[in-house]
């Protein structure tokens, strides 16, 4: 993998900025574990532009949400924490910062994907920044793996399993919906997106994710596919409410006798993922078509 500088500085200093700030969550990454390479895949840069006659500058930019970034940390060899320690102290020290979305991998393991063709890791060889590189071990290079027809078919296989697991969740929450059942309801929802979201991000990124998360899942799909996102682009109190009552329905909802969800709010959150789970076979199913047919790459 070559190196690759962050994007040139965009009006107003915005990317220099940002820079500073990939720069400052790096070198607090270095202190903690042994690293080998940190890979940016992914940002989301909040900014908001201020302007009052009131005031000396003419616009002012003030920074209203916390920028989010989607890192890969690849430990060295000698690091003896499990990976999944790592990512949760890392996301948790760096929330102060910005919002962080890690995900952990061996030199081992990606260079294993990487011979076999790994669309998800192959994207990520080509296109990602490079944050830090200790250059001890080295990337393999990408291979053509398996013959594409059979990765077409085993992925279209994979979808429709997946994607029927997340209908009859779905079912199972309109049946306890109108059963009065409503825990029963959220959890059932839960796992409906929760499967439809792992789906996705196999089919249209080759990422097998190594987590049954529904919040990382969630953190993932507002990056690589915003458009199936639980929540609206607002982002208003009622997107708050319901994203924190579905997250709860893996646990709360099954055993807290204090959780709570109105008639109202269940109709809202069972439409809504009905809508993802609808545009999601679409998006997959199409996704699938155009690669059979070369239209699309099977690697971005």
């Amino acid at each position: 993998m070559k190196k690759q500088k962050l994007p040139p500085p965009a009006s107003g200093g915005q990317s220099t900025a940002e820079a500073a700030e990939l720069k400052t969550i790096t070198d607090f990454i270095l202190t903690q574990f042994k690293t080998e390479k940190v890979i940016c895949f992914g940002r989301i840069i909040n900014n908001v532009q201020n302007s009052s006659c009131f005031k000396d500058t003419a616009s002012e930019s003030e920074a209203k949400l916390q920028n989010s970034y989607y890192l890969l940390i690849i430990p060295e060899a000698a690091e003896m924490l499990a990976d999944i320690t790592i990512q949760m102290r890392l996301e948790e020290d760096l929330k102060i910062l910005a919002n962080i979305t890690i995900i952990v991998h061996r030199m081992e393991e990606i260079n294993a994907a990487l011979e076999n063709g790994s669309s998800f890791f192959t994207t990520i060889y080509k296109k990602g920044i490079v944050l830090y590189d200790q250059e001890k071990e080295a990337f393999v290079v990408p291979a053509p793996g398996t013959a594409l027809n059979k990765r077409i078919i085993k992925r279209e296989a994979f979808w429709h399993q997946w994607f029927n697991l997340s209908e009859g969740f779905l079912k199972g929450a309109v049946f306890f919906k109108n059963d009065h059942h409503h825990n029963l309801s959220v959890y059932m929802l839960h796992q409906s997106l929760q499967h439809c979201y792992s789906g996705m991000l196999r089919v249209l990124t080759g990422y097998r994710t190594n987590t049954n998360g529904l919040r990382r899942l969630m953190k993932l799909i507002d990056n690589i596919l915003p458009e199936s996102s639980f929540t609206s682009n607002r982002n208003t109190p009622e997107d708050g409410r319901l994203t924190g009552l579905l997250l709860k329905g893996f646990g709360d909802a099954r055993y807290s006798d204090k959780f709570q969800i109105t008639e109202h709010e269940l109709s809202q959150m069972t439409t809504r993922i009905d809508e993802i789970l609808t545009k999601a076979n679409i998006t997959c199913l199409e996704h699938i078509k155009k690669i059979k047919e070369g239209k699309t790459p099977y690697i971005a």
